[in-house]
């Protein structure tokens, strides 16, 4: 599209031209604007005849104002309705979910019902603060995998990240033996000296066993010294 200072009519094909665009959404070349506001503090938009000061002139366009007012809107629902997939006992509900709030910021955005979805917000933060302060420590949790992930599979083809990688993995090897350990102790009948360490260690990998069909040691073998020996540590 095409702009015209509505005063020189130039436009922006023309070499040096700066337009400079109103809260209005009407454009007017900044050597205009200037010759305007040279005597006057408040100006009429030569288009709509609007009442303007100079900082209601930006040289940004007009759709890059509106997509950054959307981003912003967006942020602000996103941060009080902030649940994950995990939270819904199925994909439909959670779709649902998604679908209510896409409507609510398109409402927020085109100005309809903005007064009444602002007060829902405000209503939905105060009334679920804590759960809303979990979602976002959830979600920035899962960022960080998902990052350390990249990390991992990246450091396969650049030399650079391996060394980063090896750390990330064996944080986590680190973290899956303190799990282990910060484990409820198997419940025995008798626990005494004759109750020795390795039928202990027994119960506690049948219990590990039971719980998610796997050994820990198939699971150490097959996870964290895949990814090791993939890194040639």
């Amino acid at each position: 599209m095409d702009y015209m200072c509505p005063i020189c009519l130039r436009d922006d094909r023309t070499p040096v031209i700066k337009l400079m665009f109103s809260v209005c959404g009407h454009q007017i070349c900044e050597d205009c604007l200037k010759t305007l506001f040279r005597t006057e503090t408040q100006i009429n938009c030569p288009t709509c005849r609007r009442p303007l000061k100079r900082v209601d002139f930006s040289s940004r366009y007009l759709e890059e104002k509106e997509v950054d007012k959307e981003n912003e809107i967006r942020r602000e629902v996103l941060n009080v309705y902030n649940k994950l997939e995990d939270d819904f006992t199925d994909r439909e509900s959670y779709d649902a979910y998604l679908e209510m709030i896409e409507d609510m910021i398109y409402e927020y955005i085109s100005q309809k019902n903005s007064d009444i979805i602002k007060k829902k917000l405000d209503l939905e933060r105060q009334n679920n603060i804590q759960e809303i302060t979990q979602n976002e420590s959830r979600k920035e949790e899962e960022l960080r995998v998902m990052r350390e992930n990249a990390v991992i599979e990246d450091s396969m083809f650049d030399e650079s990240l391996k060394d980063r990688a090896k750390e990330i993995i064996w944080e986590r090897a680190h973290k899956v033996e303190e799990n282990l350990v910060s484990k409820e102790m198997p419940e025995c009948k008798n626990f005494d000296s004759s109750y020795d360490l390795n039928t202990l260690d027994e119960e506690l990998r049948n219990l590990f066993l039971n719980a998610s069909g796997f050994d820990i040691d198939e699971i150490k073998r097959s996870s964290y010294q895949e990814l090791i020996d993939g890194l040639n540590i």
